[in-house]
């Protein structure tokens, strides 16, 4: 599953804010940038943070990306691209248009009956968390859209040809026409 979501950095670096009292703000930006750096250096791709997400960032609907049958999937199956369609249904304060500025990812697990293991923002949180694609980062202007408005894209799964444990992910999006944005194109490693 897919949303979009207003925030732009992983849950852990408002950790660096107070910090049993003192402000650690510069080594909050350190960090980012470290992060950022690393991973542009080593691996020519952004970093795809898991990370818990608070539901109150969700700015739209959930869509379906693809579904496994765990019982009988092949690993051929596991490196796929689907395309998606998301509603933005946030709207900022009195009716502004709200910030996107990444794409969480989740997952279901249906178990036996009804039940389910579920990382949507809006369960009980476990150890397992939400996937966070940075659209952009602080220090770009935000993609502000409206209520109802659609964004279109597709999510691309492969595995690293550098490190068999890591997932590449590429999102395409389609946003809407009067952002003058033709198409966003970005790959992601998830380690």
């Amino acid at each position: 599953f897919v949303q979009g979501c207003s925030r732009y950095e992983p849950e852990g670096y408002e950790y660096w804010n107070d910090v049993y009292g003192f402000d650690y703000t510069a080594l909050k930006e350190f960090e980012k940038k470290e992060r950022v750096l690393e991973s542009v250096n080593k691996n020519k791709h952004e970093i795809a943070y898991v990370t818990p997400v608070n539901h109150t960032s969700i700015i739209s609907d959930r869509a379906l990306v693809r579904e496994f049958n765990l019982m009988r999937v092949q690993i051929s199956e596991l490196d796929f691209k689907n395309n998606f369609s998301i509603v933005i249904t946030g709207s900022g304060k009195n009716g502004d248009p709200v910030e996107f500025n990444s794409v969480v990812i989740s997952f279901d697990c249906k178990m036996f009956g009804e039940l389910k293991l579920s990382t949507a923002t809006d369960v009980v949180n476990t150890h397992w968390h939400q996937t966070m694609l940075r659209v952009h980062d602080s220090n770009d202007e935000p993609f502000l859209l409206h209520p109802g408005e659609i964004v279109s894209g597709s999510l691309a799964y492969d595995k690293s040809k550098e490190n068999q444990r890591h997932i590449m992910i590429t999102l395409t999006l389609d946003l809407p026409e009067r952002l003058g944005v033709e198409k966003f194109v970005k790959t992601y490693e998830l380690c």
